[in-house]
């Protein structure tokens, strides 16, 4: 199969990947205001629901075929997610976890694909909101940021008994302690969109990591041309926020030896 087959068959299938909720019957109690892509056509596949991460990537496929509205309407049910939770979460219908943050970047290709920049206004102030989540519910002591959660000891000790140990074949007769702080990890793990990976040998709270830190970076720039734009005032302090965290990546996230950008593991003070 070539590529234009390739393309041919996702822009003949758009429509069986887009949905709207009826009242009452979104995923997890939340009907989306607007209509929404999931990863998988409805009645064909499990994950039928509203994504993060996935969406991005959904998003570019979009855009390339000229499909603007529905990539609209994807970034403000993200808007919606991060104005009523104050966060966009890993999927709808979930409250433990956010996902790798990409919506500056929707945001930015959206607006570049179209000259929509009526809608950058109620867009800057859902990734401001959503950068104040991140640097301020995932901090390390280094400076930089890093994925976590927001579940209590019990919601960590319930996700390794469901997924952990039937995925990972980790053992089941554990004291709760220890299921509370190995489901704390690989929460966060799952959050990284890495759910799940050995990058971060089963610890990945104690990670920075370089694509999370990537991307803060990626906002804050934005953020500076936006206030530029719109008139905030506070340029400046975007200006000098995207060089903290520059020089903080360069410092803690580069490797000499092997000549690229490595997680840095805070707690033991190596790298990735």
């Amino acid at each position: 199969m070539g590529i234009a087959s390739v393309a041919d068959y996702i822009n003949e299938n758009w429509d069986r990947s887009i949905h709207r909720d009826q009242p009452g019957k979104g995923f997890g109690g939340v009907d989306l205001p607007y209509s929404y892509t999931s990863p998988c056509i409805k009645g064909e596949g499990f994950y039928s629901f509203f994504f993060y991460w996935d969406t991005y990537f959904t998003n570019l496929g979009l855009l390339r075929q000229e499909r603007q509205e529905t990539a609209r309407n994807n970034i403000s049910n993200i808007l919606w997610l991060i104005k009523r939770q104050g966060y966009m979460p890993n999927h709808v219908g979930i409250y433990n976890r956010s996902q790798s943050p990409y919506l500056c970047r929707m945001v930015r290709d959206y607006i570049a694909a179209t000259g929509d920049e009526h809608f950058l206004p109620e867009c800057a102030e859902g990734l401001r909101q959503e950068y104040h989540f991140w640097t301020t519910a995932r901090t390390s002591p280094v400076g930089l940021h890093r994925h976590g959660h927001h579940d209590t000891s019990d919601g960590c000790a319930a996700f390794y008994n469901e997924c952990l140990v039937d995925r990972l074949r980790l053992p089941v007769e554990v004291p709760f302690e220890e299921k509370s702080h190995i489901g704390g990890h690989y929460l966060a793990n799952a959050e990284a969109t890495c759910d799940f990976t050995s990058r971060f040998e089963g610890h990945c709270l104690d990670y920075c990591q370089v694509d999370l830190n990537a991307l803060l970076y990626e906002y804050e720039v934005y953020l500076r041309d936006i206030s530029e734009q719109l008139n905030w005032g506070d340029a400046a302090l975007w200006r000098e926020r995207s060089e903290r965290r520059l020089n903080l990546i360069n410092r803690y996230l580069w490797n000499n030896e092997q000549g690229l950008f490595l997680d840095y593991d805070f707690m033991n003070d190596k790298p990735g």
